[in-house]
């Protein structure tokens, strides 16, 4: 089996934006942003048999969806990140609005608790990201999800709302000038301390109509169950998606992994230490696509439990 060398640290960060129409605004020095947490006590329950097959199952069409957008291109997603900012913005959803928030992120009725229990199940990996070395990743995988809302000054942000990202999401409450087109600066500064520095900015840069901002950070660092030696390194063919074929390195080993065949495409999993691990899925012939890929994917698990990462 040929991969990548190494272990794996991931970041990725969604951003939900929420707009009112007409405001303006001129730009001017940022000032430190002000907290407005609500004094809520964090529902999560631990549970550490927890699954949610309609929220894994949201997860892998969701990735499949956005990984098209790349159009060929190389492109790294995260459902995960993406369902969690949407399943905040659910929070303060009602009618047509919250059952298209539902049907995207496979939550039934927000699924406040179900978000608020796999926070508390992963709560055993949280670690200190600034610690996190990306050529040598920690032994103990570490998983670190941090969500946050900043406010307009003087915009009315139902107390209900706040109260419940506090209480389902763990999240953060900020005051941020949009209007005054200075909240880029506060954005770039959270996104840098919840990913460690290994991201710097924020997604984009919200326009001065910008009310009401949601961010989600997820950071995953973790090592292989079994490492890839650095001299079994060797050039190998590989081919691109147009048909033709290159010499670049790879990374050999010999072990027992989970592995099937579906219709059209092949899939294996490489594990992380406790529990976590990688699933590659390669299309025999032209891109993967919902119907016929990684929806199918789902090699027999070895022993003890497997967390998808």
């Amino acid at each position: 089996m040929s991969a990548r060398r190494g272990s794996r640290v991931a970041v990725l960060v969604a951003m939900v934006a929420i707009v009112a129409i007409g405001a303006g605004g001129c730009g001017s020095s940022p000032k430190p942003a002000e907290r407005l947490d609500p004094q809520v006590d964090f529902l999560g329950v631990v549970n550490a048999d927890w699954r949610d097959d309609a929220m894994a199952d949201a997860s892998v069409r969701l990735a499949t969806e956005l990984v098209a957008l790349g159009e060929g291109g190389n492109v790294v997603v995260s459902p995960l990140s993406l369902q969690l900012a949407l399943a905040m913005l659910r929070e303060g959803a009602t009618g047509r609005v919250a059952d298209e928030i539902d049907a995207a992120t496979g939550l039934s009725d927000g699924g406040s608790q179900a978000v608020a229990d796999l926070r508390a199940m992963l709560a055993q990996f949280e670690g200190d990201v600034s610690t996190i070395d990306k050529d040598n990743p920690p032994e103990s995988p570490l998983v670190h999800i941090a969500d946050s809302v900043f406010v307009q000054p003087g915009f009315p942000v139902e107390e209900t709302f706040l109260e419940r990202v506090a209480a389902y999401h763990l999240a953060q409450v900020f005051e941020a000038d949009f209007a005054a087109g200075n909240a880029k600066p506060l954005l770039d500064a959270w996104v840098k301390e919840e990913t460690g520095g290994l991201l710097t900015e924020a997604p984009t840069d919200p326009p001065t109509d910008t009310r009401v901002v949601l961010m989600d950070a997820v950071t995953f660092g973790a090592s292989w169950a079994s490492p890839f030696a650095a001299e079994a390194t060797s050039d190998g063919p590989f081919t691109l998606a147009e048909g033709s074929v290159v010499d670049v390195p790879m990374m050999r080993q010999m072990l027992s992994a989970a592995y099937v065949e579906g219709d059209g495409w092949t899939a294996i999993e490489l594990p992380y230490t406790e529990g976590f691990a990688m699933r590659i899925v390669l299309p025999d012939d032209g891109p993967v696509t919902q119907g016929s890929g990684p929806q199918c994917a789902t090699p027999s698990p070895a022993p003890g439990r497997r967390r998808s990462a």
